[in-house]
C-alpha cells in the first residue's frame, strides 16, 4: 500500500511541477516587471515555491478528508476495522508539503532565472469531383495537423514528457497488472485441473480467505479420525475418503546428506493420490495394509531425491524425517513450483505412522471422492448432513466447516485476484485522470501561446472545425505517445520480472495492449475537446492583435 501511495504522490508531484511550469510561462511579464523594480531572484523563487507548497497542501487536506470518509464508510459497511490516528493525518500533510517543495523547486528556480528584458509575447451545389477534392483536402489537413502536433511535442520535450507521465504510469500499470493476473490465473488453473471433477475437500479453514475474520475459523471444531470413519460408514455416495495432515519446513536426512528445512511432510492414506491427482512415477505407493499397520515407508518428491541421492535410485534406501527412520518405496511425479515454492520438496508417508509422534490438533483435512455414477452435489450433501449432526449444529446455524471443490476454489481465487486487479486498475485510472488534466492544461497553454497563429489561419480561410481538429489531433498525439511509452515500460517490466524472479509467470496479450492504448487515446480525446473548442471559438481579429 505504501508503494501505491508513493506512486500516487509521485504522479501528483509531477502534476504540480507541470502546473507551476505553465504558471511561470504565463507570468513571464509579471516576473520581468518585478525584477525590473528590484525584486531579487530569491524572492521570486520563494514566491513560486510557496505557491507549489500551498497547492500540494490543499490536495493533502482534501486527501485527508477523503481518507476519513473512506474509513468511516468501511467501518459502517464491513467487518474490517478502520481507525485513523492523528499522527497519520500530520504525516499525510507533511508528505504533501514535502511533495510541493520537491516538485516546486525546479519551476521556482526557472522563474528566478528569467531575464527581465526577455520578450513577453506569447507567442452553388458542389459536384462529385468537388466532394472528392474536399475529402483529399481534409485528409491532407488532418495529416498536417498531426505533423504540427508532433512538431509542437518536439519543440517542448520536457513539457511533453511531464504531461505524458500520468498516462505512462497508468498504461504501464494496466499492462503489468493484466499480465501478472493472467499468469497467476494460469498457474492456479493448471494446478486445480489435477484435482478430479468429482473430488472435494472437508476442512476447518478455507483455502482462500479475504474476510480477515480468522477468529471465527479458529473457534470451529477440529476434524478427527472419528469423522473419517463416520463418513465412510454413513455416506453411500462417497467412494474414497483419505485423512490428510501437512507439516511444513521439515528436514529429511540420508546417510550422507540432508535437505534444507523446506520440505513438506504429508501424512495420508494409500487412496490419496487417486483423490488429489498426485501420482507415483517410480516405485510404488504404500498399500492399505501399510496404512493400517502402520509401516515406516515413504514416497519422496524429486527435489528430495536429487538432494539426497544424486547418483543413484533411492528405492529401498532409508531416510529420516519427522522423527522416523523410513524406507523409500517410490518417487512422485514432478510438479514444478508455484509462486516460488517447489511442490517437489515433499515426503509422503502413512498417516497412522505420522500421528504416532505428531499431534493432529487442527491440521487434519479430509479428501473425498464421490462415486462416478452419482452427482458430486449429492455426495457433498451427505457429507454436510453427517458433519452437522456430529458437530451438533442447529438448523439455523451455519456450517462450522468448509466443503471445497475445484470450482469453488477457482471462484474464490478469481474473486481475490479480481479485487486486487480492480484496485490496481483504479490506481491506473487515477494516473490517467491526472495525465488527462495535464494534457488539458498544456493544450490550454498551447492555445494561448499560438493565438496569433490561430488568427492567421482563420484569416486565410480556416474554419472553426479545422482549428478544433488540429488541436484535438495534437492532444490525441500527446496522449498516444504516453500510451506507447507506457506499453513499452509495462511489457519490459514484466519480461524483466519474469527473467529475474522466476516466481510468477507473466502473460502479455494483444487485448491488454490494445485496451491500454485505446484508453490513452480516449483520454486524449476527452481532455482535448475543451482546449480545442476554445481555440476554434477565438475571434480572428482579436487573435491577430494578441501579443
Amino acid at each position: 500500500m505504501f508503494g501505491v501511495a508513493t506512486i500516487s504522490l509521485l504522479v501528483g508531484g509531477v502534476g504540480i511541477m507541470n502546473i507551476m511550469l505553465v504558471s511561470v510561462t504565463e507570468r513571464t511579464r509579471e516576473i520581468g516587471v518585478r525584477k525590473a523594480v528590484g525584486a531579487r531572484r530569491s524572492y521570486i523563487m520563494l514566491q513560486f515555491l510557496i505557491e507549489a507548497v500551498v497547492l500540494s497542501c490543499v490536495g493533502g487536506a482534501i486527501g485527508v478528508g477523503l481518507g476519513f470518509g473512506v474509513a468511516l464508510l468501511i467501518n459502517a459497511v464491513s467487518p474490517v476495522p478502520a481507525a485513523v490516528r492523528w499522527w497519520s493525518v500530520w504525516l499525510g500533510l507533511g508528505f504533501a508539503a514535502a511533495v510541493g517543495i520537491i516538485f516546486g523547486l525546479f519551476p521556482a528556480r526557472r522563474a528566478a532565472k528569467k531575464i527581465p528584458s526577455s520578450p513577453c509575447v506569447m507567442s452553388n451545389k458542389p459536384t462529385k469531383e468537388d466532394r472528392r477534392r474536399l475529402r483529399r483536402v481534409r485528409m491532407r489537413a488532418s495529416f498536417e495537423s498531426l505533423k504540427m502536433g508532433l512538431d509542437s511535442i518536439r519543440a517542448n520535450k520536457l513539457r511533453s514528457i511531464l504531461t505524458c507521465l500520468g498516462i505512462i504510469i497508468g498504461v504501464a500499470t494496466v499492462i503489468a497488472m493484466m499480465g501478472i493476473v493472467r499468469g497467476i490465473d494460469g498457474i492456479m488453473t493448471s494446478e486445480l485441473n489435477r484435482i478430479g471433477a468429482n473430488s472435494f475437500f472437508l476442512k476447518k479453514y478455507p483455502s482462500i480467505n479475504v474476510s480477515f475474520d480468522w477468529r471465527k475459523f479458529r473457534k470451529r471444531k477440529d476434524m478427527t479420525m472419528a469423522d473419517v470413519r463416520a463418513l465412510r460408514a454413513q455416506c453411500p455416495s462417497v467412494e474414497l475418503v483419505s485423512p490428510t495432515v501437512v507439516y511444513w519446513n521439515e528436514i529429511v536426512r540420508s546417510k550422507h546428506d540432508k535437505t534444507d528445512p523446506n520440505v513438506m511432510l504429508v501424512g495420508a492414506e494409500s487412496v490419496y493420490p487417486r483423490i488429489g491427482g498426485i501420482y507415483v512415477e517410480e516405485g510404488r505407493n504404500f498399500t492399505s495394509l501399510e496404512d493400517t499397520s502402520p509401516r515406516r515407508v515413504a514416497v519422496l518428491g524429486w527435489d528430495v531425491v536429487e538432494k539426497l541421492f544424486p547418483y543413484g535410485s533411492p528405492i529401498g534406501e532409508y531416510v529420516r524425517a519427522g522423527g522416523f527412520r523410513l524406507r523409500v518405496i517410490g518417487i512422485l511425479e514432478r510438479r514444478g513450483a508455484i509462486f516460488g515454492q517447489s511442490q517437489d520438496a515433499i515426503i509422503v508417508m502413512p498417516i497412522q505412522t505420522v500421528i504416532k509422534r505428531h499431534p493432529l490438533e487442527d491440521n487434519l483435512e479430509i479428501s473425498i471422492k464421490a462415486r462416478p455414477d452419482v452427482p458430486i452435489a449429492q455426495a457433498m450433501d451427505e457429507v454436510r448432513s453427517v458433519m452437522r449432526v456430529r458437530h451438533k449444529l442447529k438448523i439455523t446455524d451455519e456450517d462450522d466447516f468448509e466443503l471445497e471443490t475445484r470450482e469453488s476454489i477457482t471462484k474464490a481465487w478469481s474473486n481475490m485476484t479480481g479485487s486486487v486487479f480492480a484496485a490496481a486498475i483504479g490506481i491506473a485510472m487515477i494516473s490517467l485522470l491526472v495525465g488527462g488534466v495535464g494534457i488539458m492544461n498544456i493544450m490550454l497553454v498551447s492555445v494561448k501561446e499560438r493565438t496569433r497563429e490561430i488568427g492567421v489561419r482563420k484569416a486565410l480561410g480556416a474554419r472553426p472545425k479545422d482549428i478544433k481538429r488540429q488541436f484535438l489531433i495534437e492532444a490525441m498525439a500527446v496522449s498516444f505517445l504516453g500510451g506507447l511509452i507506457g506499453t513499452g515500460l509495462g511489457v519490459g517490466a514484466l519480461q524483466l520480472f519474469d527473467k529475474l524472479s522466476g516466481v510468477l509467470p507473466v502473460e502479455v496479450t494483444p487485448f491488454a495492449v490494445g485496451l491500454a492504448l485505446s484508453f490513452s487515446i480516449l483520454v486524449g480525446i476527452f481532455f482535448g475537446v475543451y482546449p480545442a473548442g476554445k481555440a476554434a471559438k477565438l475571434d480572428p481579429i482579436e487573435a491577430l492583435r494578441y501579443e
